[in-house]
């Protein structure tokens, strides 16, 4: 069973399955921490700075620092590594929805990283869904 928190804002804040919890910390829109129950960082992540909300342009984790590439509608579609290359790819239908693996809401306003970042997408085994 997994379960899931929202602050007032509705932005996912904690997330507990079998395979541990996570505690997401922001920096107004942004998700810039990823914690586990102990409180040891598990993630940090870094935003574009401007007006545009939930542009992540880099995720360090287990010391290895992926880079994200996104569309021209803001949907990330690819990690890279250090030296370029990509080492996770996502895709989508024409409505937005991801076709495997971990999605990535199209518009900006609903995200979702590796071990479920944020708003209010994560995945199954067979298709990604919003709560």
């Amino acid at each position: 069973m997994v379960s899931f928190k929202y602050d007032p804002f509705g932005k996912r804040i904690y997330k507990s399955s079998s395979s541990g919890t996570s505690v997401f910390a922001y920096d107004g829109d942004d998700l810039i921490e990823e914690t586990n129950a102990t409180g040891a960082v598990v993630a940090r992540y870094s935003h574009s700075q401007g007006l545009n909300v939930d542009e992540p342009l880099a995720m360090l984790r287990s010391g290895a620092t992926s880079y994200y590439q996104a569309d021209g509608l803001s949907s990330v579609t690819s990690l890279s590594n250090d030296a370029g290359s990509l080492v996770q790819t996502y895709g989508y239908d024409s409505f937005g929805r991801g076709r495997s693996g971990w999605c990535w809401w199209c518009g900006g306003s609903e995200a979702a990283h590796r071990l479920s970042k944020a708003r209010s997408t994560y995945r199954t085994e067979t298709r990604c869904m919003t709560d």
